[in-house]
Parts: structure tokens; C-alpha cells; sequence
């Protein structure tokens, strides 16, 4: 009996040190990574035949960029324009303004005028004229300024003093006296007055084309001429003056 317990502890010992032994192995083969446990044949089935029978996978083609068509207009092309006939109205059209031209005072020339009619605030008009005693005496033209014509009238001409400038004065006279009888007229008997206020004298000693001379006129006869003068530039509206020598009567005429 003590026999058959000793085999079967000895038995029991050399099983547990081949389990013991086996478990080692299998650590180190773990930790190796060269030992597999147990390894198992594991059978191969040929799959040939399923490979060729199942679908074969196609790629997907990629979507492709397709153009974007333009919109094409469906609005037709334009035709020629047609014409529509519109009433036209039947109202009155309105009135326009008119505008008023505008009245500028102009002296009227008057024959006849007697010469105490005149004076420097009241002067005859241009282009009228003036009745003293026998004669008839109109202004007929005004040059100013005169320097031009003063200078090419003669080479001897001085200039006008500075601050000075010429002018000429045409003057017409004719003569009513009765038949046979003469009427006189000098070019001394004329003076030109400015703004200032001064009495101009008629040039003497200057030469220029037209001067206009002393006169003896028969009835009926008529003269004309120009009258020189020498003024200051800043003479405004002058006046000429019919002022004889031995005499008081003074007729006054606006020049052009």
C-alpha cells in the first residue's frame, strides 16, 4: 500500500515538473516571438473558383467638370421701330412772352430853332438846327480824338500837350438873309465846353484838311467845315458853344 502511494507521488511530481517544464517553454516563446503553441495545420480551401465567379470591383470614374451652357437670350432681335400714330392734342398752344424792346431816347433833330431856346443845360439836339439871326447852324459831325488826323494834316503840327488830345467838330451853316445881303461866320466865333467847365478855343495855328475858314455867305448859300480844338482827356459830354466876338448871345449844340 505505502508502495503504490509512493508511484503515485512520484508520478504526480514528474507530472507537475513536465507541466512546470511546458510552461516555461511557452513563456519563452512568448516572449521570443519563435515559439507557437500547439501549431494546428489549418486547411486551405481553393477559392479559385468563388475569385472567378464574384463580380469584379470597377473603379468609379471621377465626375467630370461638364461646361456650364450659357444662357442663351430668347429675346428677339430688334426689327425696325413701328411707328404708332398718337393723337395729337387739340389744345391751343399757350401764348409766348413777347419781349418789349426797350425805348432808348433819341434827340430829334428840329429845324428852326431860335437860338435863345438854348443853354448848357438845355443844348440843341444832334442834328438840329439853330436859327441865329440870318444864319442856320447845325453840328453835322464829332471826331475825338482828332490826334491822328491833327499830326498827317501837316508835318509842322505840334502834339497836344500831355494830358491833352484833339478833336474836330463839322459844322454846316447857311445863310437866310434877303436877296442880295451876306451873312459872316468865323471860325473864332465857336468855343467848346467840357464837364469842367472851361472855355476851349478854336486852333489856330494848326493845319488839317477841312479846316474850316471865315466865311462871307450870300443869301441862300451854305458852308461847312471842321473846327479844331485842343482839350483835357478827362472832359466829359463837351458842348459846342456859338460865342461871337462884341456880342452876348452865347447858343449852345450837343455833339454826337
Amino acid at each position: 500500500m505505502a508502495t503504490q502511494k509512493s508511484k503515485l507521488l512520484t508520478l504526480g511530481i514528474v507530472l507537475l515538473l513536465g507541466f512546470s517544464c511546458i510552461i516555461l517553454f511557452a513563456c519563452a516563446g512568448i516572449i521570443t516571438g519563435s515559439f507557437a503553441p500547439f501549431p494546428t495545420p489549418v486547411p486551405t480551401a481553393d477559392l479559385s473558383g468563388i475569385l472567378t465567379a464574384l463580380p469584379t470591383s470597377t473603379s468609379k470614374p471621377s465626375p467630370t467638370s461638364m461646361p456650364k451652357p450659357s444662357p442663351t437670350s430668347t429675346k428677339p432681335a430688334p426689327g425696325p421701330p413701328t411707328l404708332v400714330n398718337i393723337p395729337t392734342s387739340t389744345l391751343a398752344p399757350l401764348a409766348t412772352s413777347t419781349p418789349i424792346p426797350t425805348v432808348t431816347s433819341t434827340p430829334v433833330p428840329v429845324r428852326g430853332i431860335p437860338y435863345s431856346a438854348t443853354s448848357y443845360e438845355n443844348p440843341a439836339p444832334v442834328g438840329s438846327e439853330v436859327d441865329i439871326g440870318d444864319l442856320s447852324v447845325i453840328v453835322v459831325e464829332f471826331i475825338r480824338s482828332a490826334n491822328a488826323v491833327i499830326e498827317s494834316g501837316n508835318m509842322f503840327n505840334p502834339p497836344p500837350d500831355p494830358g491833352h488830345e484833339y478833336v474836330l467838330v463839322g459844322i454846316s451853316a447857311s445863310c437866310n438873309a434877303e436877296q442880295g445881303e451876306t451873312c459872316r461866320l468865323s471860325q473864332f466865333d465857336f468855343n467848346l465846353i467840357g464837364s469842367q467847365g472851361i472855355f476851349y478855343d478854336t486852333l489856330m495855328f494848326v493845319q488839317f484838311p477841312g479846316r474850316f475858314r471865315n466865311a462871307e455867305i450870300y443869301s441862300g448859300g451854305k458852308v461847312s467845315g471842321l473846327l479844331g480844338f485842343e482839350i483835357d482827356c478827362q472832359e466829359v459830354a463837351p458842348k459846342l458853344v456859338y460865342n461871337p466876338m462884341f456880342s452876348e448871345t452865347r447858343v449852345y449844340f450837343s455833339v454826337p
